[in-house]
Parts: C-alpha cells; structure tokens; sequence
C-alpha cells in the first residue's frame, strides 16, 4: 500500500516537471515569423508643391530723351554761395535790394552766433597753416551764418587765390569791392587782386 502511494507521487512529480519544462521552453523560444502579423510602414505624405510663378515680362527700356536731367553739380561751393548772395538792386551804390539774404543779424541766435566765430577763427587757422582746403571750407560755413560778414568774404576770396580757383577769386573780390568799397586796406587788397587778374588774362601766351 505504502509502494503504491509513493509511485502515485513519483508519477505526478514527473508529469508537473514536465508541464513545467514544456513551459519555459516555449516561453524562451522565438516567435513563429509565420504567425507574426507584418509590421505596415507608416504612409509616406507628399506635400503637393505649388506651381511656379509665370516670369515677368523684360522691363522696357527707357527712353533716354524721357529721364528727367541731372541737376547741375558743376559750379563751386563758391559758385553756389556767390549765386544766393547776390541781389537785385534798385542801385548798386545804395544797395537798394529786395532779395538780400532775409533776417535781422540782431535777430540771430547766440548758438548761430558761436558757430560763426568757430567757423571764422578755425578757417584763419587753416589759412595760417596752409591748409587752404580746410580754410576754404570753414570760411564757407560762417558765410552761411553771416552772409554779409565783410571779413568772411575777403578771407574766402583770399583762400580761392591762394587754391589757384581764379575765377571764383574774382567773382569774390569783386563782389567784396561793390558791397564794401570803403573799407580801408582791405579794399585796395582787393583792387590789386583784379588789376593782376586783369594782367594775366592780356598776357600773351
């Protein structure tokens, strides 16, 4: 009775060993490829491009005859400057004008003021130094202050002779000796100036 007891066990014991071996080697074992589902790519999105811009037509040629001129950039800064001083006088002597530069010189601004004698005392610096470029500049700059400043207007006429600029030396003298034809030393400067002017241009060649 005891025997068969034990071989009762031994037996079961062998059968729930074997469930168990069964089971651990069908867990470990790769997976059937023929029982797998197949994996699907995901869907490939094509972004539709848009259709090309038509090319413009070739622009026209311009007419040449149509374009608006340039301005005139030729004339000196003296030039342009001698262009807005000069007035039209009922008398030359008397200086009856109505299209003198407007404004009250004792209506300028103290700033306009300092910038002006900036400008005249820099400018004679130039000029002292030889710098005749810088001069010319500056003494340019305080006549937009002062348009009618007598000792601006010699000085510039100075550093244009100086420059070799003849004729904007003698438009300058010039129009130095009809604004201020009594001003002493400066004056005759001045009419000496036109006189060798006036040689060099008889002078034969």
């Amino acid at each position: 009775m005891f025997a068969s007891v034990a071989r009762i066990v031994l037996f079961a014991a062998f059968v729930i060993s074997s469930h168990l071996v069964f089971a651990q080697s069908s867990t470990n074992s790769p997976p059937d490829p023929h029982t797998l589902t197949p994996r699907v790519p995901p869907p490939v999105v094509v972004v539709a491009q848009p259709p090309p811009l038509p090319s413009p037509p070739d622009a026209p040629v311009p007419d040449l005859g149509s374009l608006p001129a340039k301005p005139d950039v030729a004339g000196s800064p003296v030039k342009r400057f001698l262009g807005k001083l000069t007035p039209k006088c009922l008398d030359a002597v008397l200086h009856t004008c109505w299209s003198s530069p407007t404004g009250d010189p004792s209506s300028v601004l103290p700033k306009a003021e300092r910038e002006f004698a900036k400008d005249l005392e820099v400018g004679d610096l130039y000029f002292k130094e030889k710098n005749f470029d810088g001069a010319e500049s500056r003494y340019l700059d305080a006549l937009n202050y002062h348009p009618e400043d007598s000792a601006a207007l010699f000085k510039l006429a100075q550093t244009e002779d100086k420059l070799g600029k003849i004729d904007d030396a003698r438009d300058l003298f010039q129009t130095y000796l009809d604004r201020f034809p009594d001003n002493g030393p400066t004056t005759a400067l001045a009419k000496k100036a036109l006189q060798r002017y006036e040689s060099m241009s008889t002078r034969p060649h």
